[in-house]
């Protein structure tokens, strides 16, 4: 089982627990959650917080907090036919240009990205997809 099918506890709350697959919070009675305990067995994986968690997913790759290579945002937005418009609104935005240009990949839910591409007038979710 990877961590994109998971649940986690997080802090003292045993109301709820965090489902990977689903990027979302369900309650300890979800059927889909009980039936991964059936498999799993006793599991219980718990985190201190919701941004040890972040780093968890993050480091294994796991949508939301994904990281997509610029050369597939950069083809993406050229097949959309974005790509002079991305130039220009880049070259207006020196800090963010040099950041784009010196990275390898860009974490999906960087709120700087996703105002980029929204302000492109694009679709965070598809331009920023999973590989």
């Amino acid at each position: 089982m990877t961590k994109s099918d998971w649940y986690w506890f997080i802090g003292s709350d045993e109301t709820q627990v965090y489902a990977s697959k689903r990027a979302a919070f369900v309650a300890i009675d979800d059927a889909e959650y009980l039936a991964w305990r059936e498999r799993e067995g006793e599991i219980e994986p718990r985190v201190a917080s919701v941004d040890e968690l972040r780093d968890i997913l993050r480091a294994q790759n796991v949508p939301p907090y994904h990281s997509v290579s610029t050369y597939r945002i950069v083809r993406r937005i050229e097949g959309l036919g974005k790509s002079a418009e991305a130039v220009t609104l880049l070259d207006q935005h020196p800090t963010l240009k040099m950041r784009f240009l010196t990275l390898q990949a860009v974490a999906a839910d960087d709120a700087d990205a996703r105002a980029l591409i929204a302000a492109l007038a694009l679709d965070p979710e598809i331009i920023l997809a999973p590989e």
